[in-house]
């Protein structure tokens, strides 16, 4: 470093720039490796590795850095993944939680309204829709758990880091 003064954004800059310099020969990542060992099938037995770089596709070495994909996805969107299969969970249980308290309060009406003729020809009728809604809404949340759980091996497969889900 020049100065102790100097900027956090110059000395990325620098650093960056250092690296590029030390960067002069061919760069292999997982997208062009496959096109490598598709030449060396070709009959060759020792890598050429001067002649073979030249026939595979250019690279983005910044965006390689950045932007390492696994199942298609970057980290971000793995992560924006995870965060929308854990606010659908958090969905699904504020629903159930809430038609579970609907279905207690049509029962306490149910127990305690006099008012009203015929209570059980009232009220069953929306307590056995309530029923069905607190099945369903329990069920959601199932699927939200298993939907969370189908993500969590699919990154596994596409080999990306554990964190990521985090």
């Amino acid at each position: 470093m020049e100065s102790a003064a100097q900027s956090l954004p110059e000395l990325a800059r620098q650093i960056r720039a250092e690296r590029s310099e030390l960067r002069t020969g061919p760069v292999f990542t997982n997208e062009n490796i496959g096109q490598l060992g598709a030449v060396l099938a070709n009959g060759s037995t020792t890598p050429d590795l001067a002649n073979q770089a030249q026939q595979l596709e250019p690279v983005d070495v910044e965006a390689a850095d950045t932007e390492v994909a696994f199942g298609g996805r970057t980290e971000q969107g793995w992560r924006e993944a995870f965060e929308e299969a854990r606010a659908e969970i958090g969905r699904s249980e504020n629903l159930s939680e809430l038609t579970r308290q609907e279905l207690e309060d049509l029962n306490m009406r149910l127990l305690t309204e006099s008012s009203l003729f015929n209570r059980e020809g009232q009220l069953m009728p929306l307590i056995t829709e309530k029923r069905e809604g607190l099945e369903a809404a329990q069920q959601r949340i199932v699927d939200a758990n298993q939907a969370l759980d189908d993500l969590s091996a699919e990154l596994r497969s596409a080999g990306g880091p554990a964190g990521w889900a985090r």
